[in-house]
């Protein structure tokens, strides 16, 4: 009886070795995940906070910024929960980005900013603190023509 119970407790931390492990080998948020995905932004707010960027400027600088996040949830080397959370926050940008009223605008934009904020603690919280700049950038598209 003593050799089951000994080769079962052998079993068990077998197991919760491996579990371990597995766990420690999972994908981490690092630097580059979380720089890339602030300087994405930043850059998209440069272009759409200056006074002499044309329409097409800002919708090239918004593609250029979409383009940079879906890389990076694409990215297998990245957790999961971020890469979700990207495409989420990608997700409520275009939506706010298309939205056809101020009210839908506007929710959608607190979607995104919930998801920057959490994309901004997991990096916070792994050690790489990001910021994000031209907060009060207005998230829409502009209209071709009007420049």
């Amino acid at each position: 009886m003593e050799a089951r119970s000994s080769r079962s407790t052998v079993l068990l931390g077998t197991i919760l070795a491996t579990s371990m492990l597995a766990l420690t080998a999972c994908a981490q948020i690092d630097d580059s995940f979380c720089n890339e995905y602030a300087s994405a932004w930043n850059d998209f707010a440069e272009v759409r906070d200056g006074s002499s960027a044309t329409a097409q400027e800002v919708i090239d600088a918004s593609k250029t910024m979409r383009d940079r996040w879906a890389k990076l949830s694409a990215d297998e080397d990245v957790p999961s929960y971020a890469r979700n959370m990207v495409g989420i926050a990608e997700s409520s940008f275009m939506s706010a980005w298309t939205a056809s009223s101020s009210f839908d605008r506007k929710a959608y934009q607190q979607s995104w900013i919930n998801g920057r904020d959490y994309i901004a603690r997991q990096c916070s919280e792994a050690g790489f603190d990001i910021e994000f700049n031209g907060e009060d950038v207005p998230i829409e598209s502009p209209r071709l023509g009007a420049d």
